[in-house]
């Protein structure tokens, strides 16, 4: 009965996004890929705002759900069916000419949309019906998540790919360089026409400032050389120099900071409140997609040096007794396990690193060899391993096996018991990544440790009451 109310609620919403989308012709960038989609949909958000009205996915709604939500406007209804029958009928209420709640011309210009994939057909579901104007690849990580429900890794970005089919015929398509499966992309994107792209209303194209330019074709962005072409490794949009920005009073991190090239001109940035060197890459998106839109890329950038992604995403929170904690605890893939303990390992830091590491979900047949391989990694970069859940012993044995001492390895059931734990092992100076799947609630481990707990609603991922009480 669940799954057949459930079905028949999203064919409704998205029978409603549809005639919004006819109503209002709103123009699309969506956003896919294995690795940083959320992070790099709000990275495009902030880059577009300046320019234009501009409406987002809220947190990571990018199911079959949540897009229809973010096209109408409505918010999740989490599991209660009341609610999801009232967001039904509000959607209806946005088709009026006139309601409550929306006036015609309030309606968007612009959508951001981060299309995921949970199952195969979900991207498959928005082929027909969700043209686009600009296409978002981030990455195909080797080993992605949601892997346990399809035949292979390659059938996961096989079905990412439909996204291409989904562009319009002069649409942009915005590829990572750095990713060699993401960059051949560009030889399935056709030849763009030659007409010139009208981006919504007078009054956008007047904000837009003066480099307007054509539609279509392929743009690229990295960390490759600038201006080499994405055939030769480089990319069109170019960040380089990472480093660390360090808190003088303390010694911990407090941001990073790099330099973006691109159409000749140099702009450096400095984000705060995060590390890790692949965050560089939403913000090289977000910059790429203003490029190909012809929007102002100053005051684009400008705009991005506020830019915070989201909770759970390698933030800095100040841990108790001085201590530093790395949240990482949105959600886990071996690939953002690497980066993750790859950025701990690069940390200065007076005390112990510590790697607190919960299940990597939905691997199906390759979990347990990639918990290995991640245990393998802790013992680089961490000195104390504190592993979480099912796989844990599987982190355990990779750490073991690369030469980490039992003595720095605890084991624990659940994310409370590893707050718990941590908080009894944490002194001055000690810097801990704290990371997991979404099932793991690692962000339970992390409110724990935190310096101002009572801060948790504002700062950690996860803190609706349809989840806080899973």
């Amino acid at each position: 009965m669940k799954s057949f109310f459930k079905s028949i609620i999203i064919r409704l919403l998205t029978w409603e996004a549809k005639l919004v989308l006819r109503k209002y012709k709103p123009h699309i960038v969506a956003i896919t890929g294995t690795v940083g989609k959320t992070t790099t949909k709000d990275a495009v958000y902030e880059a577009l705002t300046p320019f234009v009205s501009v409406r987002k996915n809220e947190k990571s709604f990018n199911s079959t759900f949540g897009v229809p939500l973010t096209i109408l406007g409505l918010e999740s209804a989490y599991g209660n069916p009341l609610l999801w029958i009232r967001n039904v009928i509000q959607g209806l209420f946005v088709l009026l000419p006139f309601n409550f709640q929306l006036q015609t011309k309030n309606y968007p210009e612009w959508l951001v949309l981060e299309v995921g994939v949970g199952e195969p057909g979900d991207i498959q579901q928005f082929e027909k019906w969700l043209p686009l104007d600009v296409a978002v690849f981030t990455r195909f990580a080797r080993m992605p998540v949601h892997v346990e429900y399809f035949t292979s890794p390659e059938a996961v970005f096989e079905e990412k790919k439909i996204l291409l089919r989904m562009l319009k015929k002069d649409g942009v398509l915005v590829l990572n360089a750095d990713d060699a499966a993401v960059r051949d992309l560009k030889n399935l994107k056709p030849s763009p026409p030659s007409a010139p792209f009208q981006r919504g209303s007078a009054e956008s194209a007047r904000r837009r400032g003066s480099e307007g330019g054509d539609r279509g074709g392929v743009i690229t962005f990295g960390t490759s050389p600038l201006g080499k072409g994405a055939a030769l490794g480089g990319c069109d949009v170019c960040g380089n120099g990472y480093a660390v920005v360090y808190d003088s009073a303390s010694t911990f991190p407090k941001g990073g900071s790099f330099t973006i090239e691109t159409q000749g001109k140099r702009f450096p940035i400095t984000v705060r409140g995060v590390v890790g060197e692949h965050l560089m890459h939403p913000i090289l998106a977000a910059v790429a997609v203003a490029v190909a839109l012809g929007f102002d890329v100053p005051r684009a950038v400008e705009n991005l040096q506020q830019f915070m992604p989201p909770a759970g995403r390698m933030r800095l929170l100040q841990g108790r007794g001085g201590t530093l904690l790395i949240d990482d605890s949105y959600n886990a893939s071996p690939i953002a396990v690497s980066e993750g303990l790859r950025t701990l390992a690069g940390l200065k830091s007076s005390g112990r690193k510590i790697a607190v590491l919960g299940d990597m979900a939905e691997l199906g047949a390759h979990s347990a060899d990639e918990h290995v391989k991640a245990g393998a990694l802790v013992a680089k970069s961490a000195g104390e391993l504190i592993a979480v859940g099912e796989f844990a012993l599987q982190y355990v044995l990779g750490a073991q096996e690369a030469g980490m001492g039992k003595e720095h390895i605890m084991l624990c059931q659940n994310s409370r018991e590893a707050g718990e734990t941590l908080a009894e092992m944490l002194a001055k100076g000690d810097v801990a990544l704290i990371k997991g799947s979404a099932r793991m609630h690692m962000e339970r481990t992390v409110e724990k440790v935190m310096a101002q707990p009572e801060r948790a609603k504002e700062l950690l991922v996860r803190q609706e009451k349809s989840w806080r009480f899973r």
